[in-house]
């Protein structure tokens, strides 16, 4: 096949003609798909923070546990379950302090 055939090939194309109300059914859906809205993205630049402080919070726990564990593989009696706790309470406050404030300042007025 060469160049000149396929040229001719396609220099004598009928012309297509769409079918009666075609063009109408095709820009009514345009005109539908205009007047829609976007849709909303997800604020991802407000979740990083949560998502980062999980995963400290995470690491921490992990960490934490690992080392309780180490620390009491050798000992007969758990001595440390009393500043754990305190420890774990300690945690929680802060944590629910900080999202506290957090969402405070996210929901508060803007200036």
């Amino acid at each position: 096949m060469k160049n000149d055939d396929m040229d001719r090939w396609l220099s004598k194309d009928p012309g297509i003609v769409p079918s009666s109300g075609f063009v109408l059914s095709v820009m009514d859906a345009v005109r539908s798909e205009a007047s829609t809205p976007p849709p909303l993205r997800f604020p991802w630049k407000l979740a990083v923070p949560g998502f980062v402080a999980a995963i400290v919070i995470i690491g921490f726990v992990l960490w934490t546990g690992l080392v309780q564990a180490l620390h009491t593989a050798g000992d007969s009696q758990s001595t440390i379950a009393v500043p754990s706790a305190v420890l774990w309470t300690a945690l929680a406050l802060l944590t629910t302090l900080a999202s506290l404030l957090f969402s405070m300042r996210l929901a508060g007025p803007k200036a």
